[in-house]
């Protein structure tokens, strides 16, 4: 079956990009497969996504090009903006003719964020783009394409990691809880990953009060729900690295990642007879190190080292990971801890 290369119309309606901006997003050529029939975008699914966005307004017009370029024909978008003092807003207005809904005002987070944009999601699939990344080129259609042909319930593809001068691909891997324990970081990048609406009215929403591995929480709640998680071998976003971004400047989430899994041995989704051997690992081999190191990291500019590792039960005792600290924990999982 032959491609067709064309220019997409909303290129010639969309804003005028900077005289001096070359390439995908603020130019485009796409493929479009010949099966794909246009004159008829009710057999589409009904596609949402949500950008959060604060302060990022250096990056939000790629992000926002980079959803519309897909001239996808049922897209539902929706930019949840957190009360910018930036030109985000500016950004925003701009574009505002093809958004289908977006606010700018304080909320409590980015995890609130996303959770105030997926409460107003029309869409069958799900997804969130956060404010400095970018879809590639016919993403919406292969993945909507993958949906109607698989039936499954969540699909992730590949992601290109951007900046510092440098590429890296971020291969997707199956998501299970035993992956997701044992690597303690997601395997499936954020960027590149969609659901169903019924996925997220199962497991979700986010836990408002995470600021950095929210992603690693919803992935371990799906992986936990047996869903059927299928992968693409393409590479359909970007990730970009910058210096403001959280994730990169604060070892927080690895302090964050630690609580989630206290919490997934404490819910519905825990089931000790699968799970019991990956939690033990993530909390007990690994996992009182890891935590004590992230701890002595946010620490060090106040305390040196040795005093830090002396004072660390005394200024936080989830570090020691004891078993009389966590008796309901305790009592969930199977078998021996010692």
């Amino acid at each position: 079956m032959n491609d067709i290369i064309y220019t997409p119309e909303i290129l010639r309606q969309l804003p005028a990009p900077p005289a001096d901006a070359t390439g995908w997003p603020w130019t485009c050529k796409q493929q479009l497969s010949q099966e794909h029939d246009d004159h008829e975008p009710e057999k589409w699914p009904r596609l949402t996504v949500v950008t959060p966005s604060y302060n990022q307004g250096q990056f939000l017009e790629q992000t926002i090009r980079s959803v519309l370029l897909q001239e996808y024909p049922n897209l539902h978008y929706v930019i949840i903006d957190g009360g910018s003092d930036d030109d985000s807003v500016e950004v925003i207005r701009k574009y505002e003719p093809w958004i289908d809904y977006w606010v700018s005002e304080r909320d409590r987070g980015q995890s609130h964020a996303i959770n105030k944009g997926f409460d107003l999601a029309e869409g069958e699939i799900l997804c969130w783009l956060n404010s400095d990344d970018l879809f590639l080129p016919g993403t919406l259609r292969r993945v909507a394409r993958c949906f109607m042909r698989s039936g499954c319930d969540i699909l992730s593809g590949h992601t290109l990691e951007v900046g510092h001068h440098a590429q890296t691909l971020f291969e997707a891997q199956p998501c299970t809880v035993d992956r997701l324990l044992d690597k303690m970081r997601i395997c499936s990048a954020q960027q590149s990953t969609f659901w169903t609406r019924q996925v997220w009215e199962e497991c979700g929403p986010l836990t408002e009060d995470l600021h950095y591995a929210m992603d690693f929480d919803l992935w371990l709640r799906m992986a936990a729900a047996n869903f059927e998680w299928r992968l693409i071998d393409e590479t359909i976003a970007i990730f970009r690295r910058h210096e403001q971004q959280k994730t990169v400047t604060s070892y927080q989430s690895r302090i964050e990642a630690h609580e989630i899994v206290l919490r997934f041995a404490r819910s519905r989704f825990y089931q000790p007879e699968r799970h019991h051997d990956s939690v033990h690992r993530a909390l007990w081999v690994e996992g009182w190190l890891e935590y004590a190191h992230a701890q002595h990291y946010t620490a060090s500019k106040k305390l040196p080292y040795w005093l830090h590792w002396a004072t660390l039960p005394f200024r936080n005792w989830r570090c020691l990971w004891a078993p009389r600290y966590y008796p309901r924990v305790v009592r969930r999982l199977a078998g021996d801890l010692r």
